[in-house]
């Protein structure tokens, strides 16, 4: 599926953010492969295990790509 190959970052740093809820219907839709953590989405340890949980759950059967922006630098 050609979605599998788009992952996008998003606003928030909490699993029960707005944003996060859209993020998991496209992820259960199947319209998006995965998620970029940036640095303004970690609070803590345990909010970016919740964050995690919540986007796994959305689409258990395919999971989605998780990833971290560990540079800190302008993503583009």
């Amino acid at each position: 599926m050609a979605s599998q190959m788009i992952v996008v970052s998003f606003q928030g740093d909490s699993a029960d953010d707005a944003a996060l809820a859209g993020l998991r219907a496209d992820l259960a839709a199947s319209r998006l492969g995965g998620v970029m953590l940036l640095k303004t989405n970690i609070k803590n340890l345990m909010a970016v295990g919740q964050i995690n949980t919540a986007f796994r759950a959305a689409s258990p059967d395919l999971p989605p790509l998780i990833t971290l922006d560990q540079e800190g630098g302008a993503v583009e």
